[in-house]
């Protein structure tokens, strides 16, 4: 049988809500419901320590204006994913000025991950020391994806008016007195250009601007982990139920060249290893890749035969990009741009990651991803590693790049790894569940700084990635039900001319949904799908032949 239906990817939009709040140091939204996204912006004059972060938020970066006497100012970015309606937001002790922004439609993630699957690394700009001005600037960013808005804020605490002023290519949302003001695109953009605005009376002013990205399609990161230890062993923990059929990817490296390594745990994914593990600059290194074979928790563990420095970054990926192709490990030599080992992806629309690990340094790495490429996950515990990762839109050869502030001059352990089939895909087994929506809670502990002007105190944090993607679309590996009993169907299927449901209790309708790598989840138009579907049945049992089919839930 062969269905034909027109699939529409399953995308929302972010959408701003008239929630928004303001106060000196606290307030509560009105009209938010349960899952929207709340960005808050604090700042505190005369000191140069940030308002503190209340209660089940999360930081995203601070700034500080460091001036002589009392001359100084400070601001906290905070985030967090609304747990219920018309918030009450806790206080940010010592802060003057607040005002926080609610959006819909967001990237799925919890309250703990939103600074680095939801949101993007924030650019903060500020007036120098023992200076004031009258001249807002919004520094630029450079968004994930085009389909991502930007939100800005200003703060200005000796301002008497203009706070109220949105830069070009920002729209003006709320203010707090005449001192702090809020903003955002109204809509996706790739990205957002510098731009000054003017306010009345001189003052110190900072500012920041930061992506808010939205529900990822394709090839998308739905969770992460980490794990670092001086030990025989350590593990990483997911946070959330990894999801039947996604990929699995783990890099890991011991800081011996005298010891052998290995990875076990997390049963639900048989891993492999598709290259030997590597020595080189006093470290031994490799990576492994698995699918989940069912909807279950997972924890990783790396072990070592030697007792010595450990650190492990794993990701869980949906797509539908599972079946290798190009990988290679070699060490990465350069000064602050690596490359990483080359490989040739032979399908268009690969998922291509790169990893790098250091094994010199251990604080004070900050990643930015090359060109083309996200950063997934890091870590600077006891040691310094990134991974990223892109969708190569054409086959070739493609060498992961990645900036790495404190890595000059080091040489470092480096991997690459492509996989296919990213879009609709024929599942050659059991029966799976549908992909999860939500990310979870990550235990990625390190936060590089976000990029700021050169002497900030700023600890932005660093953009993490995707979270909550689109369905899969796998299907169960047996025959249709209601084929005859005489054709080589799944043993147990039921003659009622529905398909047998899977393991997950969802119903599972073959159809064919030529959506590339674009997420097909519902809504799909089911009910047609359904009617061509039995009747291609009939036509295909009065033919004698039989079917071919890709996947969908119903």
């Amino acid at each position: 049988m062969t269905a034909l239906v027109w699939c529409v990817p399953a995308r929302a939009d972010i959408s701003k809500v008239a929630a928004d709040c303001t106060g000196t140091s606290s307030c509560t939204t009105t009209g938010n419901v349960t899952g929207d996204l709340e960005v808050a912006y604090a700042g505190r004059d005369g000191n140069t320590a940030a308002p503190s972060l209340p209660a089940g938020w999360t930081d995203v970066g601070t700034s500080s204006i460091n001036g002589a006497g009392s001359a100084d100012s400070a601001v906290r970015l905070a985030c967090k994913v609304a747990s219920g309606a018309d918030e009450a937001s806790g206080t940010f002790t010592n802060a003057n000025a607040l005002v926080i922004q609610v959006y819909r439609g967001q990237r799925p993630g919890t309250s703990a991950i939103c600074n680095t699957d939801i949101l993007g690394t924030p650019t903060f700009s500020k007036t120098a020391s023992n200076a004031t001005s009258t001249t807002e600037t919004f520094g630029a960013v450079t968004n994930s994806a085009s389909t991502s808005w930007d939100t800005g804020f200003g703060y200005a605490p000796a301002a008497t008016a203009g706070m109220d002023t949105a830069p070009v290519a920002l729209t003006f949302r709320t203010i707090q007195g005449t001192i702090m003001g809020g903003h955002d695109t109204d809509g996706p953009v790739s990205s957002f250009a510098s731009a000054n605005v003017a306010i009345a009376t001189a003052s110190r002013i900072i500012t920041v601007v930061t992506e808010v990205r939205a529900p990822c399609v394709g090839n998308c990161k739905v969770q992460s982990c980490t794990g670092a230890a001086l030990s025989t062993s350590v593990d990483c923990v997911f946070g959330s139920n990894i999801t039947y059929g996604n990929l699995i990817h783990v890099f890991a490296g011991a800081l011996s060249t005298s010891t052998t390594i290995s990875l076990s745990g997390c049963a639900a994914v048989p891993f492999s290893a598709p290259d030997t593990q590597t020595t080189g600059w006093g470290t031994t290194y490799n990576q492994w890749y698995g699918i989940a074979s069912s909807t279950t928790s997972c924890t990783l563990t790396f072990n070592s035969t030697a007792s010595v420095d450990l650190l492990v970054l794993a990701e869980e990926y949906s797509g539908g990009a599972t079946t290798l192709d190009g990988h290679a490990l070699a060490p990465s030599t350069g000064a602050s741009i690596r490359t990483g080992p080359s490989i040739s992806a032979t399908n268009d629309g690969e998922l291509v990651l790169g990893t790098f690990l250091d094994s010199s340094n251990t604080v004070g790495c900050t990643y930015t991803a090359g060109s083309g490429f996200e950063v997934v996950n890091f870590s600077t515990a006891r040691n310094c590693a990134a991974k990223e990762m892109t969708t190569q839109t054409a086959a070739g050869v493609i060498a992961p790049t990645m900036g790495a502030s404190a890595l000059a001059g080091d040489t470092i352990a480096a991997g690459t790894i492509s996989f296919s089939g990213g879009g609709a895909v024929t599942d050659a087994g059991a029966d799976g569940g549908t992909q999860d929506a939500g990310d979870g809670g990550e235990s990625d502990s390190g936060a590089p700084d976000g990029g700021a002007d050169a002497g900030e105190a700023d600890s932005g944090v660093s953009s993490a990635g995707d979270g909550g993607e689109g369905d899969s679309g796998t299907s169960d590996g047996g025959v249709d039900a209601g084929e005859s009993d005489s054709g080589p169907g799944t043993p147990g299927e039921a003659d009622s001319g529905l398909p047998a449901p899977s393991p997950d209790g969802q119903m599972r309708l073959q159809v064919g949904c030529g959506c590339g790598a674009v997420d097909c989840a519902t809504p799909w138009v089911w009910v047609a799908a359904f009617a061509f579907a039995m009747l291609d049945r009939r036509r295909a049992r009065a033919g004698g032949r039989r079917c071919s089919r890709t996947s969908g839930v119903l």
